[in-house]
């Protein structure tokens, strides 16, 4: 993995012009540096058996802007793949996890739109395609090779285009339904005469940007162009801005909720686990009285506006709640946090473990975190308790590395 060019700070997504597309994020991440050997190379593992795919890479201009063009030379490619086995044989586990869950997200919203099964794609357009893998994997690693994946990331709205286009189904309104589908609750920009943002690239979107912003106080360092097709005086391309902001700087959340009289301990515990693995950002149970002077809980539940709507299906699904509440677009201020990972040396094992930063507007280390699930994982690898784990790492950050 080569340097993050910050070390730290923030990366921008800024499809509010152009709108977004697989191969268009690729080029913009691979004009900001990322190794092209190394993303081939992921590439054509995970398509090994299915194809001959060669990313070719080039220098192209866009309404006078230099950019970089990604193409796929594909062939003997079957008609349909099984994009998850493809994607499985990634060599990096962060890469594997994070394009099952935009093939999740791809696969649930073509299915959604055709009233089909995850397991049907006899009607979905962008699963079981090769270039779909080439595209997923490739925007994936690139952003890996980068080190964005410990950089706050964040979206402009999405430019959507406007007029239609043709499958082989008939002809379509843009946006297409699954990508209209895939930004249920995403700020976006509709208008034009072209499709700008297409199913992929919205998957790959909503499950890398942690938050949509209409504004943002940015120190750009370095900036990525990813050029689509040649569209004359329209500037048709991808932009992704890296640099640092103050880090009491905050953005925009929404929040769930509903209130339940009848759930038991055991059902609120679960409902508060299901929802975080949905994507929650937090979920507090707070006792409450409600009417008739009867004891109940207030769930509420923070959210990423992009993933509001599938989060408020499931709350009433897993409260048996009959309505909830929906704050959209309250502004939450935080300090800067990153995701570090240490080693610390425990049971004569070398092990690796996330530790959760917050940083002050000076860059002084305010807190830190050890993640429970690393730690609940070196405890059963090691036969030591909880305590003495979060101690070890906790000691392995620096002798003035704050407590919790």
């Amino acid at each position: 993995m080569v340097d993050s060019p910050t070390g730290g700070g923030v990366v921008l997504i800024d499809c509010h012009h152009a709108g977004v597309s697989g191969d268009m994020l690729l080029a913009a991440l691979l004009d900001l540096g990322a190794d092209v050997e190394a993303v081939g190379r992921e590439i054509e593992r995970c398509t090994e058996g299915q194809g001959s795919v060669v990313m070719k890479v080039s220098r192209v201009k866009r309404a006078s802007i230099a950019c970089t063009k990604v193409d796929f030379e594909i062939s003997g490619s079957k008609d349909e793949i099984d994009m998850d086995s493809c994607v499985k044989r990634a060599g990096d586990l962060w890469v594997r996890e994070r394009a099952m869950k935009v093939l999740e997200t791809l696969k649930g919203a073509e299915s959604a739109v055709h009233g089909t099964g995850n397991s049907d794609h006899h009607h979905l357009h962008e699963v079981g395609r090769i270039d779909a893998i080439a595209d997923i994997v490739g925007s994936l690693t690139a952003w890996r090779n980068l080190g964005f994946d410990k950089m706050e990331a964040l979206s402009t709205r999405v430019a959507l285009g406007g007029g239609s286009v043709v499958f082989s189904h008939g002809n379509f309104p843009v946006p297409t339904p699954a990508t209209a589908e895939i930004l249920k609750g995403v700020p976006v920009v509709l208008g034009g005469d072209r499709e700008l943002t297409t199913p992929t690239g919205a998957s790959l979107l909503v499950n890398l940007a942690g938050s949509f912003v209409d504004q943002i106080d940015l120190v750009a360092e370095k900036t990525g162009w990813g050029a689509g097709l040649d569209a004359g005086e329209f500037l048709n391309a991808t932009r992704i801005i890296v640099g640092v902001r103050d880090s009491g700087e905050g953005d925009f959340v929404d929040v769930l909720e509903t209130s339940t009289d009848d759930a038991t301990p055991e059902a609120l515990g679960h409902a508060a686990e299901e929802l975080m693995e949905e994507g929650a950002l937090d979920v507090s149970i707070i006792p409450s009285m409600m009417k008739k002077g009867r004891p109940g809980h207030l769930i509420r539940v923070i959210s990423r506006p992009g993933d509001t709507e599938r989060l408020c299906d499931a709350l009433l699904s897993e409260t048996g709640s009959l309505g909830a509440r929906i704050h959209r677009g309250l502004e939450r201020r935080k300090w800067l946090r990153k995701v570090e990972t240490v080693r610390i040396q425990l049971g004569g094992k070398d092990l690796e473990a996330r530790v959760k930063m917050a940083y002050g507007r000076d860059g002084a280390l305010l807190n830190a975190k050890p993640e429970y699930s690393d730690v609940v994982r070196i405890c059963r690898e090691t036969g030591l308790g909880f305590p003495e784990v979060q101690r070890a790492i906790m000691g392995s950050i620096g002798e003035n590395s704050p407590g919790e």
